[in-house]
């Protein structure tokens, strides 16, 4: 009857602890990684995360979209360079999460 007793505290205390487990981890928030494409006129190419932008794409408005910042979700890994994928291509305005103009002075 001892070992029965032990065993029911020990299942008890087992599904507390992966109660606690999972209600945590469900809100800790995950972490987003996003990254920098410039655009030429007709293509994109991935910034790499050390050099920043250049400097001639930092206007916040304009006319000549220069580069745009995507989730990490939002991009295409399948071809030989990432790039940003169809719908972020087809709307980079309102799919990217950040977008920099040609400074035109």
């Amino acid at each position: 009857m001892k070992n029965l007793k032990n065993l029911g505290f020990g299942l008890a205390a087992l599904v507390l602890v992966l109660g606690l487990v999972f209600t945590v981890s469900a809100f800790t928030q995950k972490q987003r990684v996003s990254h920098w494409f410039t655009f030429n006129g007709t293509s994109y190419q991935l910034v790499d995360p050390m050099n920043p932008i250049p400097p001639t794409c930092e206007a916040t408005e304009g006319t000549e979209l220069c580069a745009i910042l995507v989730d990490n979700d939002k991009i295409d890994y399948t071809g030989d360079e990432p790039q940003p994928n169809a719908a972020v291509i087809a709307n980079p305005l309102s799919q990217s999460d950040e977008v920099r103009y040609k400074d035109e002075n």
